[in-house]
């Protein structure tokens, strides 16, 4: 399943996807680049089998605090096949040491 640029360049688009399933979705690149006043709480996402992150929130004015997917997916990263995170959260509301997300060792 493929999410890529979904909700790329979006503006105001508060509508409530916190429920969705997403846990067959493998490409979720750029998915909410260049988005801006994006307020929907992701937490309980599932992307488990993610195989490319990269982009996902690049230049995204998020809301809501995306360093804290950094620190989620470090056990999906161990245990699964997500192959690129390149800049996921470039440009985005995270700090500078987290704009490259979680690397795989």
């Amino acid at each position: 399943v493929d999410m890529e640029n979904a909700f790329a360049n979006t503006n105001f688009f508060n509508h409530d996807i916190s429920s969705w399933n997403v846990s067959n979705v493998q490409n979720f690149r750029a998915m909410f680049a260049d988005s801006s006043r994006f307020d929907v709480d992701l937490s309980s996402w599932d992307v488990g089998s993610a195989t490319s992150l990269n982009l996902m929130f690049f230049d995204s004015s998020y809301s809501q605090n995306l360093c804290a997917w950094g620190d989620r997916l470090s056990d999906v990263l161990e245990t699964r096949n997500v192959l690129s995170v390149s800049n996921m959260f470039g440009n985005s509301n995270c700090p500078a040491e987290d704009t490259e997300g979680p690397t795989p060792d």
